[in-house]
């Protein structure tokens, strides 16, 4: 008897499957190219050393929704400092210092081997980028100071409500040493991840704004601060 063969209704999901794939293959290696990067690639916390309890995986933002992202960091040119808690290897915060006309761009990670890694890519992506104020620090970003010029501040779900929590205690020191406008963006997978606005019943200072979805499996929660608060 003759194997039957996949109908062509079938196969076409499958086609489409790998045409989706082949297209974010191709998305992630150009934009990479573009800025004359690495940041590929899944990083497991395992890998980040001692002291990681509490952080996420790495995996940089699809270069198809950065853009989108981004459009909701209000920036007037030569003003705003952005700063990437969780850097990883740098995607972020060399896309916005591309794209953007910030007077700062700024790189919070953990992880030294992640770090070095983001200091190459560094060396390689300042000649194209539209920022050149870019700076990248390593440590644990419960000790890291907010600066208080910090007008943007994103996170791409790097760590658990245990990190969270304090880092958002300190942005709020930095804002009684500066009162300013500032954002915070929250980017997190739709199937779960903690988001931000579970945090914010405690932090009355912080207003929340009408989550959004940026992809199929991607939100982003966006808060502002409360004047009136």
């Amino acid at each position: 008897m003759s194997t039957p063969s996949v109908s062509a209704s079938a196969a076409k999901p499958q086609r489409l499957a790998s045409l989706r794939q082949t297209l974010y293959q191709w998305s992630e290696r150009f934009g990479d190219w573009r800025l004359g990067i690495d940041t590929r690639g899944l990083v497991v916390p395992d890998d980040f050393g001692d002291g990681a309890d509490g952080c996420h995986a790495y995996l940089g933002l699809s270069y198809r929704v950065l853009p989108r992202v981004l459009s909701h960091a209000p920036v007037q040119p030569g003003r705003d400092v952005f700063i990437d808690i969780g850097s990883g290897l740098g995607r972020v915060v060399f896309q916005a210092a591309a794209s953007l006309p910030l007077k700062r761009a700024i790189g919070v990670e953990f992880s030294p081997g992640l770090h070095a890694r983001a200091q190459a890519n560094l060396a390689s992506a300042l000649p194209r980028l539209r920022c050149k104020q870019v700076s990248l620090h390593q440590g644990d970003a419960r000790h890291y100071a907010i600066p208080d010029d910090a007008t943007i501040i994103f996170f791409f779900m790097p760590f658990g409500p245990q990190i969270l929590g304090p880092v958002l205690d300190n942005i709020r020191e930095s804002l009684r040493r500066a009162p300013r406008e500032l954002t915070i963006l929250y980017a997190y997978p739709s199937y779960g991840a903690v988001p931000l606005h579970i945090m914010l019943p405690e932090r009355p200072w912080l207003r929340a704004e009408p989550e959004l979805s940026i992809s199929s499996g991607l939100r982003l929660a966006v808060a502002r601060i409360d004047a009136a608060a």
